[in-house]
């Protein structure tokens, strides 16, 4: 979520409109305007080109010396009956600029002239919303009792209350309740001041809003609640009281990702745990179908994977495919991943839907510390997938030396034939592995050669 911030120049080109100079002529004061407006004349206030592109044209005096703060001298030209609502080429009303530049005692002089506490900018940025932005309350109220819109939105939907929940305003917050403001109008993607908050781990903002109402599992567009912004940000404080006011722990996202998903797929152990205690379900599956356990052990994260398994998640989950975490670790050559949920107890044997097991993926990926760690726990050296591969085709197949002697060891059968009728002989002549065509055929290659072959630098069956 990027910060909402609109800012005006206040810099402005001191140009003169023609009707405004016949009214200095024709005025009986025009002598006085003339000076004031030449008050302004100084090389030091020449604007620049990007300020001359910003404004570009339609900029009046009393735009100019409302940025200047010159309260006597707006005075003494609002006597004169100008447009107080004259709008720039970016729809800039002078009271939008007084607003932005916190100067409440110009906003109250353009207010007694009839200024129009509503009329927005060329984005639909009203007074009040730059009063949020800054922390303003003080014009903010002014505002509020001259008729300004308490829900306003800008053209992106953000109303001043989702300003004052990104910038952390309770002041101002507190007032926009006091005056009925909505704490569940959403912008245009769906949040509301409460997803704002939230995400930004402004807590006396989320407590704020939480006690006038603020719906607790407010969705975006993409579903996503509060809870899951708090959660992928890190926002300890914010997770913990939305959890104590009741909100859903198992509120899922358009992905199916709930905010223990996010959390275990993020390593955030902390936040884990707090969402365990507060009755996460550990086996809620994303829409591919993977669980927290999952998430965990393809990111490598072993504290979580540890904290599920002793909150008793299925370690035998299936995902996508028929995967399991330990699929997952196997074939993404995470070798510690591999050893903790085998030590919590993953099933070494259990097979995809194609048929391959952990075994399998791990031969596949050459990660040699995966395979004698699947191994030791019994892994079976002799298991099949549905086109009848066993894990010492793949090693032959791979010219991985090392792994395909610890499969030797571990009672590999060498004449095993695949579904097309080779054996791993057959598929080391094949793919011209030299090494292992002498190991196959009896002949001990040299610890260079064999010293050669980089578990992991293997192409893809």
């Amino acid at each position: 979520m990027a910060l909402l911030i609109h800012p005006v120049s206040l810099v402005l080109p001191p140009q003169v409109s023609e009707e405004v100079s016949q009214e200095l002529t024709d005025s009986e004061s025009g002598g006085d305007l003339k000076r004031v407006l030449q008050l302004s004349d100084s090389e030091s206030l020449v604007p620049s080109d990007e300020e001359l592109r910003i404004y570009e044209n339609k900029v009046t005096p009393l735009h100019f010396l409302v940025a200047q703060g010159s309260v006597e001298q707006v005075r003494l030209l609002l006597a004169h009956e100008v447009d107080v609502d004259c709008q720039t080429a970016c729809g800039y009303t002078p009271l939008l600029i007084a607003a932005q530049d916190q100067q409440p005692e110009l906003c109250a002089l353009l207010l007694d002239h009839g200024a129009d506490a509503n009329l927005a900018d060329e984005d639909g940025w009203t007074p009040l919303h730059f009063t949020a932005q800054n922390g303003d309350d003080r014009t903010a109220r002014l505002l509020l009792d001259r008729g300004a819109r308490v829900d306003a939105q800008e053209h992106e939907g953000w109303t001043p209350f989702h300003l004052a929940a990104q910038n952390n305003f309770e002041n101002v917050a507190r007032l926009l309740v006091s005056r009925q403001a909505d704490p569940n109008l959403r912008e245009a993607e769906g949040k509301t001041p409460l997803h704002v908050a939230a995400y930004f781990g402004h807590v006396t903002l989320v407590k704020l809003l939480t006690g006038q109402g603020a719906e607790l599992d407010a969705q975006q567009r993409n579903l996503r609640t509060p809870l899951h912004l708090a959660v992928e940000r890190g926002k300890v404080r914010a997770i913990q009281h939305l959890l104590k006011s009741g909100a859903a722990p198992d509120a899922l996202d358009r992905d199916g990702y709930s905010p223990l998903h996010t959390a275990a797929a993020r390593g955030r152990y902390l936040i884990c745990k707090m969402l365990l205690r507060y009755g996460a379900s550990l086996e809620l599956p994303t829409q591919q179908g993977w669980t927290p356990l999952h998430l965990a052990a393809y990111k490598g994260h072993l504290e979580i994977i540890h904290l599920l398994a002793e909150s008793h998640a299925d370690l035998g989950a299936p995902g996508s495919m028929n995967w399991t975490p330990l699929h997952l670790a196997a074939r993404h050559g995470e070798e510690e991943v591999v050893a903790v949920l085998l030590q919590c107890g993953a099933d070494p044997n259990a097979a995809e839907q194609s048929g391959w097991t952990p075994l399998h993926l791990a031969v596949q990926r050459g990660s040699f510390l995966s395979v004698t760690h699947l191994l030791e726990h019994h892994a079976d050296v002799h298991a099949r997938s549905k086109g009848g591969w066993t894990p010492a085709h793949l090693a032959a197949l791979k010219g991985n030396m090392a792994i395909l002697k610890v499969l030797v060891r571990a009672g590999a059968q060498l004449d095993a034939q695949a579904g097309e009728g080779c054996t791993p002989l057959q598929l080391a002549l094949r793919s011209q592995k030299q090494s292992v065509i002498a190991f196959l055929e009896g002949k001990e290659p040299s610890l260079a050669v064999v010293g050669s072959a980089e578990p992991g630098d293997q192409t893809e069956v």
